[in-house]
């Protein structure tokens, strides 16, 4: 099936791209260039890292149909909608079956083990996210290291526990699984704040903000005193948020340095665990990744 091309696949992701391209460039930090042609193993790993992370793109944005019958009297559009649901989970659950017996035909008991768990807190994430009434993320955070939590479960935990799993099927030690472990961790969370202050270096302030981005969650702290961890309306949409104004307000609330400061941390906790691998073309690729998305 054509779907399941690693070019196809590669294209429906284009803004996960970077994240599975980390556990190859792992594997070339230890391994020369003519010994790469037999890393068939992690070559594999890679190529279901990326069905995962399809898999969950695919129910992230499915749409809460029930909440949707009020607004849709056409008969005609709300079957579309429904069809267009089962699709979407029907494909994420034939990605994440592949993705899986593939996984287990690697018959390494210890990367089964840290790839399942990854997956479970992966798709745990998706159900504990408070969203809106249209199935939108919206804020439910109460602090920073809240969004960090739920960040690594989210995407962080398989990025890191891929690095680690290269480690593994190369054959290194608990040492060196540890230092990849740490990098794909903290790259993780430089990819996500970087994505997350997008909306803001762009300078469009009627693009739609994440409203469980960090630049958010960190306004919000400086801003009020609320519980942020309240129960979001059945009501409440994400679409009647007046955007433009919350863009303003994140921005003169010193949100977007502090996240800066937060991204830029994270990325030399990640170049450090660098420093453990030998100097090669694979070891500045990694840190060049960095550099690239701390360059704010």
């Amino acid at each position: 099936m054509s779907l399941c091309t690693y070019e196809n696949l590669l294209e429906l992701n284009i803004h996960f791209s970077r994240l599975p391209s980390i556990s190859y460039m792992m594997v070339r930090i230890v391994f020369k260039q003519e010994v790469l042609l037999f890393c068939l193993y992690q070559r594999l790993l890679i190529y279901y890292m990326i069905l995962w992370i399809t898999h969950a793109h695919y129910y992230r944005n499915s749409l809460a149909i029930k909440k949707c019958l009020l607004e849709f009297h056409n008969d005609g559009a709300l079957y579309g909608m429904e069809f267009g649901n089962k699709m979407a989970i029907l494909s994420g659950d034939f990605l994440l079956a592949n993705a899986c017996t593939g996984l287990a035909a690697l018959q390494n008991a210890k990367v089964v083990e840290m790839i399942s768990m990854a997956i479970g807190q992966m798709m745990e994430t998706e159900f504990s996210l408070a969203r809106d009434r249209l199935n939108n993320p919206v804020l439910s955070v109460g602090a920073v290291d809240d969004w960090i939590e739920t960040t690594f479960a989210a995407s962080g935990s398989l990025v890191a526990n891929a690095c680690r799993a290269s480690m593994v099927l190369a054959g290194h030690g608990s040492e060196t699984q540890a230092h990849a472990y740490e990098y794909g961790k903290n790259m993780a969370f430089v990819n996500q704040l970087h994505t997350d202050l997008q909306p803001f270096l762009d300078g469009d302030s009627s693009e739609i903000i994440g409203l469980h981005s960090a630049p958010v969650i960190f306004y919000h702290q400086a801003t009020t005193k609320a519980n942020l961890q309240q129960p979001i309306p059945y009501e409440f949409d994400a679409s009647t948020v007046d955007y433009i104004q919350l863009h303003r307000n994140v921005t003169s609330s010193g949100a977007i340095e502090k996240t800066t400061d937060l991204c830029k941390k994270f990325g030399q906790t990640a170049l450090n665990s660098l420093e453990y691998f030998p100097q090669s073309e694979a070891r500045n690729a990694l840190a060049n990744i960095i550099h690239v998305m701390t360059k704010l």
